[in-house]
């Protein structure tokens, strides 16, 4: 069985896609990904990690000014 924080190194940054509201689309998915797939992590410390990244991701995606547009 492969656990899930081996699948992405969380010293990896993500790159951030050109259309705001792309970004926001993939945001979304990723946090409910990781929220979805909590029992899959090897410790609690590393879903908590997996997950504070990607609330960070949301919150900056969804915060950006030029979403609006």
């Amino acid at each position: 069985m492969i656990m899930v924080e081996e699948t992405v190194s969380n010293d990896q940054d993500y790159r951030l896609m050109d259309d705001p509201a792309d970004e926001l689309e993939r945001a979304v998915s990723d946090y409910l990904h990781t929220s979805k797939t909590y029992k899959y992590y090897f410790s609690a410390a590393a879903y908590l990690d997996a997950e504070e990244k990607a609330w960070n991701r949301l919150k900056n995606a969804f915060e950006n000014p030029e979403l609006e547009k």
